[in-house]
């Protein structure tokens, strides 16, 4: 059902937006339901930062919404390549995890706000023409504090965090683990970037070596 704020027979003028997400469900699900919900002209459908820095450089949208974690360029450099070339352009970062350092770097690279993945399209809706008028946006689950730690210095990690860890201790892919948990794989490729961020590492194997002593210690 189209939002109650937006009447499409009133002339409106039209605001440019491209959609950037490695994950092809969020694209073609946004792409096809954005316009219901207001005056958008969905004029970029782009999988990687590469390809929207492109794009963007050729015609400037009026707002992006940008998935922070992609393979390759990630919305970070893009926004910050983006927005020193066409500063006009604002940019809405899109998670699926609440993770203040993602937040810090993309308002860094200068985003104007911050969304979850899951948010309703109507209120997504609702923040583009929020960016558009030149307001910060911020989901609320992203101006949380930090994550909290245990006594002995370990980062405290939450049911899901420490099945997708065991996970990926038995050698498990991002699509397997998905299967298991029933998430979606970008979900699960956001879980393991912040598992890697909260250990301290940057690869998976590390990440395994690590995760051994730490599940120990919680069991």
């Amino acid at each position: 059902m189209a939002d109650a704020h937006y009447d499409p027979t009133q002339p409106n003028a039209m605001i440019k937006v491209f959609i950037v997400d490695d994950d092809l469900y969020v694209r073609s699900s946004l792409s096809e339901l954005l316009p219901r919900f207001g005056a958008f002209d969905v004029t970029g459908v782009l999988a990687d930062g590469a390809d929207a820095v492109a794009a963007a450089a050729v015609e400037p949208p009026d707002v992006i919404l940008m998935d922070v974690t992609m393979p390759g360029m990630d919305g970070i450099e893009a926004t910050r390549r983006i927005l020193r070339d066409a500063p006009q352009v604002k940019i809405l970062a899109l998670t699926s995890l609440p993770e203040p350092a993602m937040v810090a770097r993309m308002q860094a690279a200068g985003a104007a706000g911050y969304l979850f993945k899951d948010t309703p399209v109507p209120a997504m809706a609702r923040a583009i023409e929020t960016a558009h008028l030149g307001l910060a946006v911020m989901s609320p689950q992203a101006v949380a504090g930090p994550p909290s730690e245990s006594p002995d210095g370990l980062p405290h990690l939450n049911q899901m965090e420490m099945e997708i860890l065991d996970l990926i201790c038995l050698g498990l892919t991002n699509p397997q683990i998905a299967k298991r948990v029933s998430l979606a794989p970008s979900t699960v490729k956001h879980y393991v970037s912040l598992l890697m961020e909260r250990m301290g590492v940057t690869n998976r194997t590390m990440l395994a070596i690590h995760a051994g002593p730490y599940l120990r210690s919680r069991r």
